[in-house]
């Protein structure tokens, strides 16, 4: 019972953070080989949470792939850079 307890707790906690690694970022804000590079790292950090056989190693996916991810910049960013490069 307690087994069964605590891979359905797993996997609510890994279907949890299915969800906030998809709902991480919206793609329209990116340019597109940016956005096809963040596809790659979502899809990477899916299957490592599918993969993850406790709790910390779920964490531990979703900061790594938020952290990769955050940085690469959008195109508002590049625009803001591009920007204060032109003034100087």
């Amino acid at each position: 019972m307690l087994k069964f307890l605590k891979r359905r707790l797993c996997n609510e906690y890994k279907a949890n953070a299915i969800n906030q690694i998809r709902s991480y970022v919206n793609l329209e804000d990116y340019l597109p080989t940016h956005e096809r590079q963040i596809e790659r790292l979502i899809n990477d950090c899916l299957n490592f949470i599918n993969n993850a056989a406790d709790f910390a190693n779920v964490d531990s996916a979703v900061l790594t792939y938020t952290g990769l991810i955050d940085e690469i910049p959008t195109f508002a960013e590049i625009l803001s850079e591009s920007k204060e490069e032109a003034k100087t």
